[in-house]
């Protein structure tokens, strides 16, 4: 009953893929995506397999954040945005909180792997050409080119618009691998290299370092338990929030980190949501940041985080900062049932991406998509107590069926 959800689930991904391809035109991918959704709950209706059951916390958390979405809707008032804001309202929800409890974790994202794997693979020579297809079916090569002592060869980013998209897919792709190299599947150690490839020939800073750190973190985990696991995790949150700090001079040390004219959009995006702590909502974010940076042309801050902050304010903000602390707290006590490791780091990886990259859970782009989903497998995780060393989580039960 559960494999056809299953199934689904892990197509829906890939589809994402599409909305942000040479392949086709964005609006495209995006109907297909939607028509996926739309397949998935027709199945769990048909099947009487539409139901969940979650925190109340969470979904007070995320009626807040759509609250203030929608009110603002109506403070600057579009029809398209309102019907675009409703779409992704709707379905974040439904990959959110609905689709996590349909499809089983572990097919999901091996699939998921071998398809992102299969992508890498029938793209490569667009590292030594400028585009491949057949007929209008274009992939496309990167406008810039890497330069080795013995050969020069396009940035690879796949069949994505952008190198940076395939960084980051590939290292959650190459991720996902890593339980079931533990288990021994040689398969999956070709799946892990082929992606880790497409990370390094993408040239993605982010996916480079969430691949490095959460693959550390995963070894940690092997090596010495939960325990220094959870020691890590703390001392990350708190570098990063350091980081912060230093990065708005609220710490007389200055981060010699080039990011690439984010500094400008996050202090642009603080500088409109003191002016307006109720947020703009979504749909005008360029607009807004136009007023606050000088050469202009901003589409989004470029951080997941505050995207969510600028689009419904302070509230918003707060309640999505809360449902990932509530998450990762899940996570963290959860990563000695089955899967329960490898959903710690994929929650991990699209936290840290998170704070580069500007596609938040809300959306189907790859990134949103993936993000959406794997909080929500992190959100239904049974908290183990800490004297336990084994446990069958919900999902990994779901495996056994």
């Amino acid at each position: 009953m559960r494999q056809v959800p299953t199934l689904l689930a892990s197509i829906f991904l890939v589809s994402t893929f599409l909305s942000q391809s040479t392949l086709i035109p964005g609006f495209v991918g995006y109907g297909l995506s939607s028509a996926v959704l739309v397949v998935i709950a027709l199945s769990l209706i048909k099947n009487r397999r539409l139901r969940y059951k979650l925190d109340k916390k969470t979904q007070l958390f995320y009626l807040v954040i759509s609250t203030m979405f929608v009110f603002n809707l109506f403070r600057y008032p579009s029809l398209s945005r309102f019907l675009r804001a409703l779409t992704f309202i709707s379905v974040t929800y439904f990959v959110l909180f609905i689709l996590p409890q349909a499809a089983t974790w572990r097919p999901v994202w091996y699939w998921f792997s071998v398809a992102t794997a299969i992508l890498t693979v029938v793209s490569v020579p667009t590292l030594f050409v400028d585009s491949i297809g057949i007929g209008p079916f274009q992939i496309r090569a990167w406008h810039t080119t890497t330069s080795l002592p013995i050969v020069d060869f396009n940035t690879f980013s796949g069949i994505f618009i952008n190198p940076n998209t395939l960084g980051q897919t590939s290292a959650i792709a190459a991720l996902s691998s890593l339980q079931f190299i533990r288990e021994g599947d040689r398969r999956s150690m070709g799946l892990f290299g082929v992606n880790a490839s497409a990370v390094a020939l993408s040239g993605s800073r982010v996916g480079a370092a969430i691949l490095v750190i959460c693959t550390g973190l995963f070894v940690v985990h092997e090596l010495s338990g939960r325990r220094w696991l959870a020691i890590m995790t703390v001392t990350g949150m708190m570098s990063a929030l350091v980081g912060v700090l230093m990065f708005f001079n609220v710490l007389p040390v200055d981060l010699p980190i080039d990011l690439t004219g984010r500094k400008e959009l996050w202090t642009a995006t603080i500088r409109a949501v003191i002016d307006s702590p109720l947020g703009y909502g979504p749909g005008i974010l360029g607009e807004v940041l136009s007023r606050y940076v000088e050469a202009g042309g901003a589409k989004n801050p470029h951080n997941a985080y505050l995207k969510v902050l600028l689009s419904g304010g302070i509230l918003a903000g707060f309640a999505h900062v809360c449902i990932y602390l509530i998450s990762i707290r899940r996570a963290i006590w959860s990563v000695t049932q089955t899967d329960g490791v490898s959903v710690y780091i994929l929650l991990t990886a699209t936290m840290i991406i998170g704070l580069f990259n500007g596609s938040s859970i809300f959306g189907l782009s790859a990134v949103s998509a993936m993000s959406a989903l794997i909080l929500g497998y992190a959100l239904q995780m049974r908290i183990t107590p800490p004297s336990s060393t084994s446990f069958d989580s919900q999902i990994g039960d779901r495996s056994r069926s």
